[in-house]
C-alpha cells in the first residue's frame, strides 16, 4: 500500500545520498593534498604522510625490524614507473648508544647485516636532531637519505628514497621535510 511506496522512496533517496557522499569523499581525498597521521601503538611513534600516498607495513624476521612504508607510484622523468617512498624501520638499542655509535657498533647485528653501508656509497654523514631527539644523518650515492633517530631503547630509521624511473636525485624535499618534522615518539 501507500506506506510501502513511501518506504521505497525513502530508501531510494537515502541510497542516492549515500552514493553522492561516497563520490564526494573520494574526490575530497584526492583533491585536498593534505597530510594524515599514522600512529604505531606497538613502537610508540607517529608520522604525517601525504593523504594521497599508500601505507604498507612489513615485518622483517631476519633483522627483528618492523618497517612501515609510505609511498606514491608515478612516472619518472624517463616515463618509467617510479616509486617515491619514506620508510620507518624500528631497531632495538639495548645499550642505549647514541644514533652515531649505534650505527657504527650495533647496526650490523640489529639489521641482519643491512648496515652499516659500504663506505664507498656513503657521500655524507652528520650528527643531527629530529624533533628534539638525537639523530645521525647519512646520504648515499644512490640518493638514500637516512636519519637514524635515538629514543629510549630504540633506533628509528627514517629512509627517504626513489625507486625506478632513473631520476633518484629529484627527491621531493618539501614533502620529506614535512614528514621528518612531524615524526614523534610517544611516551617512553
Amino acid at each position: 500500500g501507500f506506506m510501502g511506496f513511501r518506504y521505497k522512496i525513502l530508501l531510494s533517496v537515502l541510497f542516492g545520498l549515500a552514493v553522492v557522499l561516497a563520490i564526494g569523499w573520494a574526490v575530497y581525498r584526492q583533491s585536498s593534498g593534505g597530510f594524515v597521521t599514522y600512529r604505531n601503538a606497538v613502537y610508540a611513534y607517529q608520522i604525517d604522510y601525504p593523504r594521497d600516498w599508500q601505507a604498507e607495513g612489513v615485518t622483517q624476521g631476519s633483522s627483528r625490524s618492523v618497517e612501515m612504508t609510505f609511498y606514491e607510484m608515478g612516472k619518472g622523468a624517463s616515463g618509467k614507473d617510479q616509486m617515491t617512498a619514506m620508510t620507518v624501520h624500528v631497531y632495538e638499542n639495548p645499550r642505549l648508544l647514541s644514533p652515531k655509535d649505534w650505527y657504527a657498533q650495533d647496526a650490523k647485528l640489529q639489521s641482519g647485516g643491512l648496515y652499516p653501508y659500504p663506505a664507498s656509497i656513503v657521500s655524507s654523514t652528520r650528527e643531527a636532531e629530529v624533533s628534539g631527539m638525537p639523530a645521525y644523518h647519512l646520504v648515499t650515492t644512490d640518493a638514500n637519505y637516512d636519519y637514524f633517530i635515538g629514543k629510549g631503547h630504540r633506533i628509528y630509521r627514517l629512509s627517504f628514497e626513489k625507486f625506478g624511473g632513473n631520476a633518484t636525485s629529484d627527491l621531493p624535499g618539501e614533502i620529506y621535510a614535512k614528514m621528518l618534522a612531524s615524526f614523534a615518539v610517544m611516551g617512553q
